[in-house]
């Protein structure tokens, strides 16, 4: 939470990123910034507290995903970007999204 409060580095959205196997413009989404916004978070090095408290929401989601999936990266990537049936045929990675929406409504 400390690094949260003083921002993420860029060094380490590009770990996660490349852990996921999201793109940045997805990550924007998810962190629900514009791409120009994230391109100049991207420059600056660092992101603010909210989108980085965001981006743990989903690293958390992610590691949880990867604990399910015994350690298999490839496995956790596709169940998080793939369409779900016992979800809706939404991506469980969505719901992070979601998630994070409903926890800015609850401040």
């Amino acid at each position: 939470m400390q690094a949260a409060q003083s921002g993420l580095s860029w060094n380490a959205v590009r770990k996660f990123l490349d852990f996921t196997g999201l793109s940045q413009q997805d990550l924007a989404k998810y962190l629900t910034i514009p791409e120009r916004t994230f391109a100049r978070r991207r420059e600056a090095g660092t992101f603010d507290r909210r989108e980085s408290e965001q981006l743990l929401r989903l690293a958390e989601i992610s590691q949880a995903a990867l604990e399910l999936f015994d350690g298999d990266t490839a496995a956790t990537r596709t169940w998080l970007t793939s369409p779900v049936r016992g979800l809706g045929n939404a991506r469980p990675i969505d719901f992070a999204k979601a998630s994070s929406v409903l926890a800015k409504c609850a401040i």
